[in-house]
């Protein structure tokens, strides 16, 4: 797996990560404050990529993947995630529905996570503090 992240004098309130990686498992460890675990399903080499990047305590990640994974875990208490597929190959099943590229996911931080991705998968995310999105709204 290879990384890449913001040097360690950058503003603690922002910071940059990337992961490439061969092996969905390793993959699936990279990315912080989740507790995840990726099991490849379709034959073939894998490949998976995450960029990552926070602004206080707001996640955004980008995350693309090239075979049919189950990934389940789940993101911190308190947080909310919300995701957009930019990019599939075919639908997927995220937490008991079919998803496609025209779906929003979302989840509930403490809740499982139980995610079969398409062979190719491209999505974006934003995972917070509920309390964030809160002040937002108001």
């Amino acid at each position: 797996m290879t990384h890449a992240a913001q040097p360690a004098d950058a503003d603690a309130h922002f910071s940059y990560a990337r992961a490439q990686s061969d092996d969905a498992h390793d993959l699936a460890c990279s990315l912080q404050h989740w507790k995840q675990r990726y099991v490849q399903l379709s034959p073939g080499r894998f490949t998976g990529d995450i960029e990552e990047v926070w602004f206080g305590n707001v996640q955004i990640f980008r995350e693309r993947t090239n075979q049919i994974v189950h990934e389940a875990g789940m993101a911190w208490e308190g947080s909310r995630t919300f995701g957009i597929p930019v990019e599939t190959e075919g639908e997927g099943w995220y937490c008991g529905e079919v998803f496609d590229r025209n779906s929003m996911l979302t989840l509930k931080g403490g809740e499982e996570l139980d995610f079969r991705t398409p062979r190719k998968l491209d999505i974006l995310a934003v995972t917070a503090d509920v309390q964030v999105f809160g002040d937002y709204a108001a």
